[in-house]
């Protein structure tokens, strides 16, 4: 049985720009500042389903700008996964 779990917190904002319509602290286009996964998977051993596996997991997105003037926002998602495997 094998699990895997990943966060991440990045804080990505305009420090710096020549653009008057793109102010400084704005967050990067597409950039969600929160993203986060958890994966698990399970070998099967014995005569009848050795080298047989399968696998769940999710992965989630915050909340995140469309463009660097901040004008709008995608809203977060979580997606889910399977796997069957041989």
């Amino acid at each position: 049985w094998n699990v895997t779990a990943s966060a991440a917190y990045i804080h990505a904002r305009v420090t710096e720009s020549n653009e008057p319509q793109i102010a400084e602290g704005n967050e990067l286009a597409g950039s969600s500042p929160v993203t986060g996964s958890l994966w698990t998977r399970y070998n099967f051993r014995g005569a009848a389903l050795d080298g047989f596996g399968v696998g769940f997991g999710v992965f989630g997105v915050g909340e995140r700008a469309i463009d660097l003037q901040n004008s709008a926002t995608l809203p977060g998602y979580v997606r889910f996964d399977a796997a069957l495997y041989y």
